[in-house]
């Protein structure tokens, strides 16, 4: 969508308008999650802090291999930017990549 926006075949006002309409009926998605939490009430009553470990235990999992995803890709761009500049300064290369 970006590249579109960029070469003008997505006109701005067109997404604007949209993300609006989205934003403004926002509501409606939370309407099904609290049927459910009054539906399975009991559920969360008794299992309630399981539920919650479950997601916070998922949830740091997701931010913990989405930075080692980042770290692993740093390394590697810094590996191959020496690989073909050899002759670049030390120094050069902890300013810009750290």
């Amino acid at each position: 969508m970006l590249g579109l926006l960029s070469i003008k075949v997505i006109q701005l006002e067109w997404v604007n308008v949209a993300a609006k309409l989205i934003l403004s009926e926002l509501v409606l998605l939370f309407i099904p999650l609290m049927m459910s939490i009054i539906q399975y009430k009991d559920l969360f009553i008794n299992q309630g802090l399981q539920l919650i470990l479950t997601i916070v235990f998922g949830t740091a999992m997701v931010m913990l291999s989405s930075a080692l995803t980042f770290v692993v890709g740093n390394r590697l761009q810094r590996h191959i930017y020496r690989k073909y500049h050899p002759r670049a300064d030390s120094q050069y290369l902890v300013k810009k990549f750290e």
